[in-house]
């Protein structure tokens, strides 16, 4: 039976994508992963008539550009009628890994001091910091130009969403409360507002007491129920369980996200604010479920409007 068939490899690649690599003067470089709908042409064309899509933007692209690429595309089978959706994915040109030492970089606020805390096993963290500022005017100049202006010329923009993970969501609410008007909607899961001493609600406070009217965004908050209450794992030892235990005391996940979903609330500065707890996820495992909720609360409320 197996003298049947007959095997050929092929190159491997995800219909309408592409994926370019920006190089600056000082050699740093980017990975930018781009994804448009299947019932568009190979190079991006759309079909007559169609003049109008959503961004969304993605930190860390190298873990999740594809997931959320999948999400769009289910999604869109759902919903023939939605607004068409571009997927950006923002990271480094890596071959041996998923993340680069370099987001603790980008996706950090600038901020004069640095107070270190303990890693998730028990280790202490001392990374670059800070870079935020000029990574966000990278996305929203630099990228947006590249993918709006040369790739996509003949697309308006209807609704843009930023998404980030852990450091991509402290990236993301610093975005929110520093430059709002950058996206239409901030999606934050299981962000690092432990960092720096809470850095971030320095930012946040700032934010509130602005006295100019500003864009008035929506902002999706989400954790994994697990992230403050950690169990034992299998094959963990009790010592080693104790120190992700007293990390996880110290971050507040939960806690955090839950004050930070008040103050929100009832600042009065948002279109619309919501909170998502997932059970039984940690903060490794939380980000399929927060990726595919954020990307549907992102494009439902965007066809509401």
């Amino acid at each position: 039976m197996e003298s049947q068939w007959s095997f050929e490899l092929i190159d491997s690649f995800v219909k309408n994508t592409a994926t370019w690599q920006a190089v600056n003067k000082e050699d740093e470089k980017y990975l930018i992963q781009i994804s448009w709908p299947l019932e568009w042409s190979s190079t991006g064309e759309p079909p007559v008539g169609e003049d109008r899509a959503n961004a969304i933007y993605l930190t860390d692209g190298n873990a999740v550009f594809l997931s959320a690429t999948d999400i769009v595309r289910r999604r869109q089978v759902r919903h023939p009628e939605g607004t068409p959706t571009i997927i950006i994915g923002i990271s480094y040109p890596l071959t041996d890994s998923v993340y680069s030492h370099r987001r603790s970089y980008d996706l950090t606020p600038p901020c004069e001091t640095y107070v270190s805390l303990n890693s998730s096993n028990g280790g202490s963290q001392t990374p670059q910091y800070g870079g935020a500022d000029a990574f966000l005017h990278f996305i929203t100049h630099t990228v947006h130009h590249l993918v709006f202006s040369s790739i996509f010329p003949q697309l308006t923009i209807r609704e843009t969403a930023v998404f980030g993970h852990s450091f991509g969501a402290l990236f993301v609410l610093h975005a929110l409360y520093t430059a709002p008007s950058s996206f239409d909607t901030y999606l934050a899961a299981s962000p690092s507002i432990w960092w720096n001493e809470s850095f971030i609600l320095r930012e946040e406070e700032s934010y509130y007491q602005a006295s100019e009217d500003h864009h008035r965004p929506k902002v999706w908050l989400a954790y994994g129920s697990l992230e403050q209450s950690p169990v034992l794992q299998r094959n963990q030892t009790e010592a080693e369980y104790e120190k992700r235990l007293a990390v996880a005391k110290a971050r507040l996940m939960g806690d955090n996200c839950d004050h930070m979903f008040v103050r929100l609330m009832q600042s009065g500065q948002l279109r619309s604010v919501i909170r998502r707890k997932y059970e039984d996820e940690d903060h490794g495992s939380v980000i399929a479920a927060a990726l595919s909720g954020a990307i549907y609360y992102f494009l439902d409320q965007s066809e509401e409007e």
